[in-house]
């Protein structure tokens, strides 16, 4: 599996959360469907959360101030996408750490 990966799902602003996690489980491209779809997983993405470990093993970011574009509040399911914070061209993402030297 790669450490990361990208999707692309269109759904109607009314489509609620079960069916955008169940879009999202059934793509194709998805490589781990089951551990990016589980409750709690998934997180709006901020360019924040990019960087590296300095000599003391703290994480440093390369764009500290840097915001998310949308936000993520997927309970309860049967509400809609819109309802639970996205917006068009959204970005989330599900933690994993990938270390390298």
């Amino acid at each position: 599996m790669q450490s990361s990966f990208e999707l692309q799902v269109y759904l109607s602003p009314a489509a609620t959360v079960d069916q955008f996690l169940k879009d999202l489980r059934n793509c194709p491209e998805n490589q781990d469907p089951q551990e990016s779809t589980k409750d709690g997983k998934l997180k709006p993405f901020s360019e924040s959360l990019v960087g590296r470990l300095d000599d003391n093993y703290n994480f440093v970011s390369q764009n500290p101030n840097a915001q998310p574009n949308c936000s993520w509040n997927p309970i309860p399911s049967t509400k809609t996408i819109i309802d639970a914070g996205l917006c068009a061209g959204a970005v989330l993402f599900y933690p994993c750490v990938r270390r390298s030297d």
